[in-house]
């Protein structure tokens, strides 16, 4: 099976997709791990998908 990243932050809606997508992966049996703010953290795991945290919030913020 295959193992997927995906990271994203808390805002634009962008959220509920990745979760979604977790999810979908999650049931065909692959391996899922979300890197994001801890403000999704919750999101992530009721989906069964692992969560790594970093504030990408800020990082953006330093970025842009």
């Amino acid at each position: 099976m295959g193992r997927f990243l995906f990271v994203t932050w808390a805002g634009g809606g962008n959220v509920p997709p990745v979760l979604a997508l977790a999810a979908s992966l999650g049931d065909r049996g692959h391996e899922v791990t979300v890197l994001g703010p801890r403000s999704i953290e919750a999101g992530v795991r009721a989906e069964g998908a692992r969560f790594v945290a970093r504030d990408l919030d800020l990082w953006l913020l330093h970025v842009a």
